[in-house]
């Protein structure tokens, strides 16, 4: 058996490619965001009492770091965002484009990932989200909330990121050091995942198939 890894197609990725490379702009506030609906699988419990707890020690965070989210949202969490007065610093909007979310991706300072527990207390995860190589391709800053038994973890984390586990006074630290540091391009070699390149084990193995006959 064969296994084909992450990977992307160049040619459908340049205007990613492109923003990746640029230097961030710096706004105030600094705007991440997430894309996809969160569900029964996807939870951001920890990440809701982070911004509660953030908001509490520093009443005017939402004039730093503001975090968006585009799609889906369960009722029991509008409840959360309501409760607490996170109207603010946790925006949430309808379903978006795939093009615009694309866009916003681009333009965001930031992005923001909440991994899904497919099987908890399992010592690995067949889970990984689809925007990954989108979102290493941006070489943005991220808050990037998951567990060590996921492939996210162990992929962000080769590329130097630094990932939270569902801890709410780990993300509350993160989401501080996010909003108070200096925006970076993080700066890593992906070129590996290129399509071509990330397929070509799989293709010669075919070809010896095809040539032996």
């Amino acid at each position: 058996s064969m296994m084909v890894p992450l990977n992307y197609i160049q040619e459908w990725d340049q205007d990613m490619i492109a923003a990746g490379s640029r230097l961030p702009a710096v706004h105030h506030p600094r705007a991440f965001s997430h894309f996809g609906r969160i569900y029964s699988l996807r939870r951001i419990d920890a990440f809701l009492e982070a911004l509660t707890a953030l908001k509490k020690e520093d009443p005017e965070i939402a004039g730093k770091i503001v975090f968006h989210q585009y799609g889906q949202l369960t009722q029991r969490y509008y409840d959360v965002i309501r409760k607490n007065h996170l109207e603010d610093v946790f925006q949430v909007h309808e379903k978006i484009p795939y093009q615009q979310a694309r866009d916003l991706e681009m333009s965001s300072d930031g992005l923001v990932l909440f991994d899904s527990s497919v099987l908890p207390g399992q010592t690995i995860q067949p889970y990984l989200p689809s925007k990954t190589t989108e979102y290493l391709l941006l070489k943005k800053d991220m808050l990037i909330i998951t567990t060590p038994t996921s492939p996210s973890w162990r992929i962000f984390t080769g590329f130097g990121y630094r990932c939270c586990h569902e801890d709410a006074a780990e993300i509350q630290a993160e989401i501080r050091r996010l909003a108070d540091g200096q925006p970076q391009r993080h700066d890593y070699d992906f070129s590996s995942y290129e399509n071509q390149t990330a397929t070509g084990e799989l293709t010669r193995y075919v070809d010896g198939i095809l040539s032996s006959r």
